[in-house]
């Protein structure tokens, strides 16, 4: 599957989230003719070692109405791209663990987002200037903290 992921991937139509986290997947750039989900609303593609930037094109390619994009622990290099700004519906991107350089993207980022996630990257000059989100988020080392792990699902058995 490391290899034709994307293919597979753009065939399932009512598919609404997406984790495919430390799969070792492979950069593929995307089928034509290529069509993007209505229904897929949350992709999370972490630690599978991404540095292109064609991640984002592909990403806007497999849904048109993201709400949550997670491409943290990989090694994504260079600016968040302004295109960004056109995910309308996006409320959480988590970015956090890349390589990521320059000013934090404030003009790059959707005016829908409610989580922001930017720490562990490079970026220079001052990350309060991005801080006008709807939810509280604490500046650390230059760079946004990452989210706090899952909670512990608990069993109780009666």
């Amino acid at each position: 599957m490391a290899t034709d992921w994307l293919q597979t991937i753009t065939k399932l139509t009512k598919l609404q989230r997406l984790g495919l986290h430390w799969c070792n997947l492979s950069m593929v750039l995307p089928p034509s003719p290529f069509n993007a989900s209505n229904s897929l609303s949350d992709i999370t593609l972490s630690g599978n070692e991404f540095s292109s930037s064609w991640i984002f094109p592909l990403v806007f390619y497999l849904s048109s109405s993201l709400s949550s994009l997670d491409l943290s622990s990989n090694k994504l290099q260079g600016e968040i791209p302004l295109s960004l700004r056109n995910m309308t519906s996006l409320t959480g991107l988590y970015l956090y663990r890349n390589q990521f350089t320059g000013e934090v993207p404030h003009l790059a980022l959707p005016s829908s987002l409610i989580d922001l996630y930017l720490s562990e990257n490079m970026f220079t000059g001052d990350a309060t200037s991005v801080v006008k989100l709807q939810s509280a988020i604490k500046t650390n080392g230059g760079g946004l903290n990452p989210p706090p792990p899952p909670p512990t699902r608990v069993l109780t058995i009666a």
